[in-house]
């Protein structure tokens, strides 16, 4: 059985959604709390109900359920899901159900036609996720930086709803405290709202790896000394996992290594350049457990 509502498929037995007919990934977390809504989308499901659906067994945070709420409320648009007070949630698109067959297939495969790139992106991420289970540094080098950072974020989402710890994202300029590149509009009070947020940043990290967490950075290339950065922290933090987005491998022991489809040079060490004067960023880093 399949379920069509607004622009989207959504296949329970296969664990996929499509959106305007292209794969798009989200949490296994929000994977259940969807199917749940989908499928009692004719009435009103209650908070209780919902954490045994999608937690079954398992003591969770109260928040647990509106972090999962709020990412489906973003892939399908802030009114798909109703907060009905006092009582739950309720799924407020109209839903068909389509029985799963071999017209069926015809008909996604032609929904699919001309998309033939979102595929590669969805199993890089998987990929990704993958090594992240028995790696401690993966590194997704992507010549395209937009791509790299969709796809890192991707496989966070996948591997955040099995993880006893919890995922966190930032950029790498932030993680190092030093911007590659020179900002000539850079100012003592630019390096120091960035030192400032970099110091955040790693009191931060100090009380979330207590506990197997995994820092997600973006925009490897944006960064001065982030090999050195990404050594320590490995050092010191022994439950932090790392995956970077960076055109580059960092050249570290132990990294895995994976090329965007597409890339196919071998990647090299990144250079360690000097001069910078970097410039601040707001912090980007949140919880996606």
């Amino acid at each position: 059985m399949l379920y069509r509502f607004d622009a989207c498929e959504f296949h329970p037995a296969a664990r996929r959604l499509l959106v305007g007919g292209v794969d798009h990934v989200i949490g296994g977390r929000a994977f259940d709390l969807l199917q749940a809504l989908v499928e009692n989308h004719d009435r009103v499901m209650g908070k209780d109900e919902l954490y045994e659906k999608v937690w079954p067994g398992l003591a969770v945070e109260p928040n647990n359920l509106q972090v999962q709420v709020w990412a489906l409320r973003k892939v399908l648009g802030r009114h798909a899901i109703a907060t009905v007070a006092r009582r739950g949630y309720q799924f407020m698109p109209e839903v068909v159900q389509v029985p799963a067959g071999p017209g069926h297939a015809a008909v996604v495969n032609r929904r699919q036609g001309g998309q033939a790139a979102a595929r590669p992106h969805v199993d890089m991420a998987a990929r990704l996720a993958q090594h992240l289970a028995s790696h401690r540094l993966v590194t997704l080098a992507c010549a395209d930086a937009a791509a790299g950072v969709r796809t890192v974020q991707a496989a966070a989402q996948l591997v955040a709803n099995d993880l006893a710890g919890s995922v966190w994202q930032t950029e790498a300029d932030v993680l190092t405290g030093r911007q590659c590149g020179g900002h000539p509009g850079g100012t003592a009070g630019h390096e120091t709202a960035l030192r400032r947020a970099t110091e955040r940043l790693h009191a931060l990290l100090l009380r979330i790896a207590r506990r197997p967490a995994v820092l997600v950075v973006l925009n490897g290339h944006q960064a001065e000394g982030l090999r050195d950065t990404v050594q320590r922290l490995l050092a010191e933090l022994p439950r932090l996992r790392l995956v970077v987005s960076s055109p580059q491998a960092l050249g570290l022991p132990g990294e895995t290594l994976q090329l965007c489809v597409g890339d196919t040079a071998p990647a090299q060490p990144l250079a360690e350049p000097g001069g910078a004067v970097p410039a601040p960023r707001p912090m980007r880093w949140r919880s996606r457990a």
